[in-house]
């Protein structure tokens, strides 16, 4: 299954190591559009130093690999097993082996953000076909 939310570019070029830059998807719709997506119940993020957040909770500091400018993440579900996976420059990242949506989420629909913590960040997205991350591997 492809997501809409499966490949997003940090383009952050005043901040070349890891910045404030979360992307991810949620489980429901958010109302609020200038928030902070990744405290929210419902919510799965991966901050640029690395830092996985799910069900607004941190999940440890450095779960993941880092990212700044020129890398490409991404995030995915396997709609068979409820598996959430995130991917940096086309490689499933290991720390995200472990991550699924609860099935209280039965309806299955998901929602891409990001936040973006300064004014001057900025990112590509790529809503698909053309993934660096080979889903048919999942």
């Amino acid at each position: 299954m492809r997501i809409n939310c499966q490949n997003w570019r940090n383009r952050t070029k005043k901040r070349p190591k890891a910045s404030f830059i979360l992307f991810g998807f949620a489980v429901k719709q958010q109302t609020q559009l200038n928030g902070t997506f990744q405290y929210e119940n419902g919510t799965f993020a991966y901050e640029g130093d690395g830092e996985l957040w799910t069900d607004g909770k941190q999940k440890g500091a450095n779960a993941l690999h880092s990212y700044g400018n020129g890398d490409t993440v991404g995030i995915g579900v396997n709609s068979a097993t409820r598996q959430i996976i995130f991917t940096k420059n086309g490689l499933q990242l290991d720390s995200s082996a472990h991550l699924f949506v609860a099935p209280s989420f039965a309806d299955f629909s998901f929602y891409p953000f990001v936040s973006l913590w300064h004014s001057d960040d900025k990112i590509e997205a790529n809503f698909g076909p053309n993934f660096k991350f080979d889903l048919a591997t999942l």
